[in-house]
């Protein structure tokens, strides 16, 4: 640097000091003799460091920071509301990347993840078709690909553990001999399965959880005996927890290939997962298990199989709600900086003494702006640690709210990545809010303004007037985003699911295979029958909404084609079923007594399946055989032709936002195999609360059967509710960005308005004086920020088309052009803007011209 570039900064940097010792209190004189005083020395100090190019760069920042700290000190209201809105929107912004971060951009904690895949068939070629995998089918493409370095096959079941202490519901895991490799899990106590043992079910590895939960986390385990279903098993092993894989598993089983059911074509219930050999892609790895697949027998000519990223399929649905979200808060963000930014600006306009005469010595423009980027950088940091903080709070109510139903939810945290997130996202908003403030720091922005005496010029009205602008247009399209998704839930929460959800409660019972030939269900709902405050009880081996299994559906006499068989939804219940959830009988009879397991077959169909197989004809009295397919049940046999003998209503037994299926019930006393008593969800609809008979019903449980486990107690409604979980959490979640955005911009509106009316005093007062009515007022004060409104709106209302269109996958029962929501959001807004503007304005015509040109 030259000396006289050095000198032109100190004389700048001395006037600053003059001037803040005369702010203290000081008079001219005494501010001016003790600055130089003290600058005299800090002048010899850069004088001998003149060289020493990086410690004077140092020195100047530090300079500046500590100018912008006196600064903050003097205008505690004005630093406490800018660094208030950076940690609002810094903070929102790093909580949901955080989630997206732990979610969707973290690799799986496996050895590949890059390498692992999951294939599934597509039996019709399309994507809403996707199925599980017969024992056969993954034998074959086991054995006969090239592509993988391991191909293993998975399934998940439960089973009861009777050993000592309560009897409990372990979640289990069953998988083929490749599994372990594939992923790269290594026991942390004991060993893995032995080849031999997956051919016989005598030996089960434990998770770490249920080891740290049943046993204390016992180091000397392995050895040890557990009764899975009052069958011994040995425990081998203990694996370590799997964040992302199966989180929930409780015991690692075999799949044992030999079982009957598993040798079956048609029995599919295998997920299979590949690791990929090195230099081999997903696409070229698909052709080959798509040439082995078409030569299977049964396989249609348009069927597929698909292969997809692991990391895809244990993310599940919420990658869409999750992106949008992230983007949402990242609205919010610039809402904020906008905020700040006229903020500044204002702050600016205050401080034009002090620019005009920092100017007027000497001081370059570049001097001038790196001072506002300081300033502003320094809020913006403060306002970032405060947003980490925030963040961290944040994080911990999403999990709190979100952990059921967000995959990977155990490693959301405000980790390394995610605080160099916020730092920078801190940062960009500093730099993004303090544009328009460094533009005006320039001599000629400050000669108008000086020139203007007091008054408002254009250019900052125009800039003022589109941050404001900027931020209405992002309050619409985040207030219709969340107006389409609550309209939406709305819809869904108007769906008539074909059964009455309340006062049912609802409770898990896993037998042992030796009950089942007992007359435990019987016997538990002749009790339940006589308990008060009990209505009526029933079983049944599906829940509505939950889980529930399929059949193909044979009309004899009538030809069907092998690769378009119907099929349906089907439950084995007892006689009180539809008595108990409600529904309606639109033709014949219900179950009884008469229907036992000596007596012919008989089955009762849903209006969709009478529709479809007998259109309109009576479809009571027709005869029809069911092919029941379930984990474990042998397909070999031919099934047994029923009688339908009633008619009822369609039910939505998915899910609310899910079209009714074709569904059959058949009486449970008539499953031949009697595989659907091991596992059975027993309903009781009560005379008050659900919750207030849960104890009740399971003493009599616990009296027919102490070895019987109890699970999911819990009313109809709360595990209807609990389907919508995830459009709950997109709803409040964009809800709350959006009223934020709201508030913001109101707020933004506000004292654009407050500040013009105050800046523009002089003006309107010599208006008034001139004759100028309140109506001309009104105009000059409020007309151009309402076409600035009117852009905004319009700008708005683009985005919020488009953002519409990305909402479109997760609308139920409206379309994304939704008229009533944009009407909705128009009307809002233009309410919130006339009571953002209606004090302000109001301020304007009552200004006493006389009042204020005698101080001027």
């Amino acid at each position: 640097m030259r000396d006289d570039e050095l000198d032109e900064e100190l004389r700048a940097d001395l006037d600053m000091e003059i001037e803040e010792r005369m702010q203290s209190g000081m008079s001219r004189a005494d501010a001016e003799s003790s600055a130089r005083a003290a600058f005299g020395s800090l002048a010899l100090i850069k004088e001998a460091t003149r060289e020493a190019w990086g410690w004077r760069s140092l020195e100047r920042l530090m300079q500046d920071v500590r100018y912008a700290l006196r600064l903050l000190r003097r205008n505690p209201t004005f630093s406490l509301a800018v660094v208030v809105s950076i940690a609002l929107g810094v903070g929102a912004e790093t909580a949901v990347f955080s989630v997206v971060n732990a979610v969707l951009l973290r690799p799986l904690a496996v050895a590949h993840p890059d390498r692992l895949v999951a294939i599934a068939e597509h039996p019709s070629g399309g994507s809403q078709d996707r199925r599980a995998v017969s024992g056969p089918d993954f034998a074959d493409l086991h054995d006969q690909n090239t592509s993988f370095e391991h191909l293993a096959g998975v399934l998940t079941f439960t089973f009861p553990v009777t050993d000592a202490g309560e009897p409990i519901m372990a979640r289990c895991t069953g998988v083929s001999p490749d599994f372990f490799d594939a992923i790269g899990m290594k026991p942390r106590l004991g060993r893995v399965y032995r080849p031999e043992e997956y051919h016989v079910g005598n030996t089960v590895i434990l998770s770490e959880g249920f080891w740290q939960r049943r046993f204390g986390g016992d180091p000397g385990v392995v050895g040890k005996t557990i009764y899975l279903n009052h069958v011994p098993q040995q425990v081998i092993g203990v694996m370590p927890r799997s964040p992302d894989l199966f989180s929930d598993t409780d015991l690692w089983l075999t799949y044992v290939a030999d079982y009957e059911w598993a040798r079956q074509r048609d029995n599919r219930f295998l997920s299979l997962i590949g690791l990929l050999r090195p230099g081999v892609g997903a696409a070229q790895a698909r052709q080959e298990l798509q040439a082995i697949y078409r030569r299977m027998p049964g396989v249609a000519a348009n069927a597929t199989i698909e292969l997809s990223p692991l990391r895809d399929q244990v993310v599940g649905g919420v990658r869409d709600a999750l992106l949008v979200l992230l983007g949402a808060v990242g609205l919010v963000l610039l809402i904020a900086c906008a905020n700040v930014a006229n903020l500044l600006l204002a702050r600016g306009a205050a401080r034009q003494q002090e620019i005009a005469t920092r100017f007027a010595l000497g001081a370059s423009r570049g001097r001038m702006i790196r001072q506002f980027l300081t300033e502003s950088l320094l809020l913006s940091a403060l306002g970032g640690i405060a947003g980490v903080l925030l963040a961290w709070g944040l994080v911990r109510g999403l999990v709190g709210v979100a952990a059921e139903y967000l995959p990977r939810a155990s490693g959301i945290q405000v980790d390394l990545p995610v605080l160099v997130f916020g730092i920078v996202v801190s940062l960009a908003a500093g730099v993004i809010f303090s544009i328009a403030p460094v533009a005006a720091a320039s001599r000629d922005a400050l000669h108008d303004s000086v020139k203007a005496r007091g008054m408002t010029s254009p250019k900052e009205r125009s800039t003022r007037g589109a941050l404001v602008a900027a931020e209405l247009g992002i309050a619409v399209i985040l207030l219709t985003g969340a107006g389409l998704l609550a309209r939406s839930f709305w819809q869904v929460l108007n769906v008539t699911p074909g059964f009455r959800a309340d006062h049912v409660l609802t409770l898990r019972l896993r037998v042992p295979d030796e009950r089942v030939a007992t007359p435990f269900y019987p016997d538990l709902l002749e009790r339940l029958a006589h308990r008060p405050g009990i209505d009526a009880a029933a079983v049944s081996d599906c829940m509505p909404t939950g889980f529930l299994a399929g059949a193909d559906l044979l009309v004899r006499d009538r030809a069907i084609d092998p690769s378009h068989v119907p099929t349906a939804d089907a439950c084995f219940i007892s006689a009180d079923y539809f008595h108990t959830l409600g529904i309606p009988l639109h033709a014949g009879r219900w179950f009884g007594d008469v229907d036992a397991a000596t007596t012919l077959p008989v089955v009762i169909v849903s209006e969709a399946v009478a529709r479809e197989l007998w259109p309109g004809q009576v479809a009571v009295g027709r005869q029809l055989a069911v092919n029941y397919r379930s984990l474990g049940r042998p397909m070999d046999d031919a099934p047994a032709t029923r009688t339908v003998v009633g008619v009822v209503a369609d039910v939505r037994q998915r899910g609310l936002e899910t079209p009714s299926r074709m569904a059959v019930y058949l009486p449970y006393q008539q499953d031949a195999t009697r595989r659907s008593l091991r596992a059975m969800v027993l309903f009781a609809r009560t005379a008050g609360e659900p919750e207030s008979m849960a104890r009740s019903v399971q003493e009599d449980v616990r009296a027919l059967a102490p070895d019987v486990p109890l699970q999911a107690v819990s009313s109809l409604e709360a595990a209807l509710h609990q389907t919508l979980a995830p459009r709950t959490f997109s709803l409040v979640l964009l809800a709350t960005f959006a009223g934020f955005a709201l508030l913001l911009a109101s707020g933004g509106l506000y004292g654009v308005i407050s500040y013009a009316v105050a800046r523009r005093a002089r003006e309107i007062a010599i208006r008034m004086a001139l004759g100028a009515r309140k109506i001309d007022v009104l105009q000059a004060v409020l007309g151009e920020q309402f076409r600035w409104l009117a852009a905004g709106l319009l700008a708005g209302l683009a985005g919020a088309w488009s953002l519409a269109q990305l909402l479109r996958g997760m609308l139920f029962g409206i379309g994304a052009a939704d008229a009533w929501t944009f009407a909705g959001v128009i009307m809002l807004l233009g309410v919130v803007s006339v009571a953002a503007c209606w004090n302000p304005a109001s301020r304007a015509v009552r200004i006493d011209p006389l009042a204020v040109l005698r101080e001027e």
